[in-house]
């Protein structure tokens, strides 16, 4: 995965606004993305992240749902009927994975829409898809990148398929070692807290499965504001209690 960079950004002035009200996040969104504080700004609320962009449009906005004053629907549709800010590609977080609010966020003018937790490669690769589309791009772009999600699904469920038939070939052994270890073959992605989220630690992964050709990783986490000890599976992209 390429990082994204100032550079491979159409903007002239090639800016990220990030909307969040939980401050421990935004080095998560910094690391993510490889930028530094001179190619970030930041706001706690909606508000905020509403004067910013119609001040200075952005390259792109990251925003979460949950914000203060003006929540992320009502400000991805403000930005929409501004001239200004009417085509910045905009990534909604939230923490609801339900199917009706992806919907809404996309029709509240969303290019994208990533649940949390969420892997920083995940973050990463939507933030250079958006950065690698003509800044032109309008609605259009978006029902295109909805079939190439689309597309995409359909591709996994299909490599998964037939990794399943190789698994039940005669002769493929099923035997795997399995294993405790804090530097796991999938690099652990940063975690929120579903009760307070805040950014969770992490502490160690467990690697195991029924086979050698499709491994499973379960990595910990625990929240310091004494929340809970968690458990999530990259494949699954599951986070729960444990």
């Amino acid at each position: 995965m390429t990082t994204v960079t100032a550079s491979s950004l159409w903007s002239p002035s090639p800016k990220v606004l990030i909307a969040d009200a939980d401050i421990d996040s935004h080095q998560i969104y910094a690391t993510a993305l490889g930028f530094d504080s001179r190619g970030l700004t930041f706001a706690i609320d909606g508000r905020d992240a509403l004067v910013a962009a119609l001040k200075d449009p952005f390259a792109l906005l990251i925003t979460e749902t949950r914000l203060p004053y003006i929540d992320g629907y009502a400000l991805c549709n403000l930005l929409r009927q501004d001239n200004a800010t009417r085509t910045m590609p905009i990534i909604v977080v939230t923490t609801d994975s339900r199917p009706g609010t992806r919907q809404r966020a996309l029709q509240a003018g969303a290019n994208s829409v990533i649940i949390k937790p969420f892997d920083s490669n995940v973050l990463q690769a939507e933030a250079q898809t958006l950065a690698d589309r003509p800044p032109e791009a309008g609605p259009g772009f978006v029902l295109a990148r909805l079939k190439d999600v689309a597309q995409r699904d359909r591709s996994t469920a299909l490599v998964a398929r037939a990794k399943s038939d190789v698994l039940k070939a005669p002769g493929k052994s099923r035997a795997h070692k399995r294993y405790k270890t804090t530097t796991p073959p999938v690099t652990p992605a940063p975690m929120h807290c579903p009760s307070c989220d805040r950014s969770l630690q992490y502490e160690s992964s467990q690697i195991g499965g029924v086979n050698a050709v499709e491994p499973e990783q379960w990595d910990y986490y625990v929240c310091r504001q004494g929340c809970g000890r968690y458990q999530y599976r990259p494949r699954t992209r599951k986070l729960r209690i444990v």
